[in-house]
């Protein structure tokens, strides 16, 4: 069997011995890895600052010089990358929650009443009762007035509506 060269492998193509230059690279810097394109370093502290001010995914990409997929698929694979940009996030959302009490405790009424209702679950709960004249109903009883036949009310109507036959209007009952 015929020994082969070692041959050593550079960023610009597959080995040393390919004859072609090293290429340079633009954007962050990328770390060793072991086959295929070799992963983008981002920094670290850069994606938790931009976290910390509210930057969305599309706004990170665009300032790191990578595309928004680079940065979901990073969320999904890296736990740590994740965990920074938590971090990043709940710092903001602390910051405003005390920026919100600070004002809150200085007498602003808005932020007082938003504010319990975030925290405390407060919230505005009307109740309308609608009444007529003097507390009475708005609409009276109904009084249905039910014919009589000469001999008096027909037996399925009788039976299937006692309680209004026994309840008729007092005029009615005199015909």
């Amino acid at each position: 069997m015929a020994e082969q060269s070692p041959q050593t492998k550079h960023p610009g193509g597959p080995s040393a011995g390919s004859g072609s230059p090293p290429t340079t690279q633009s954007g962050p810097p990328r770390a060793e890895s072991r086959g295929g394109r070799p992963r983008l370093q981002l920094d670290l502290r850069q994606v938790e600052e931009l976290a910390r001010i509210g930057c969305t995914e599309e706004d990170m990409a665009a300032v790191l010089g990578v595309s928004v997929d680079t940065i979901q698929r990073r969320k999904r694979t890296s736990a740590e990358f994740r965990g920074v940009i938590e971090k990043g996030r709940a710092s903001l959302r602390n910051s405003l929650r005390r920026l919100q009490v600070k004002k809150a405790l200085e007498g602003n009424t808005t932020m007082l009443i938003w504010l319990g209702k975030q925290l405390l679950g407060q919230s505005d709960r009307q109740s309308a009762e609608l009444t007529g004249a003097e507390g009475k109903p708005l609409m009276p009883p109904a009084v249905i007035y039910l014919p009589r036949g000469e001999g008096g009310p027909d037996p399925l109507s009788r039976k299937l509506l006692p309680e209004l036959y026994d309840k008729r209007a007092p005029d009615a009952q005199r015909h």
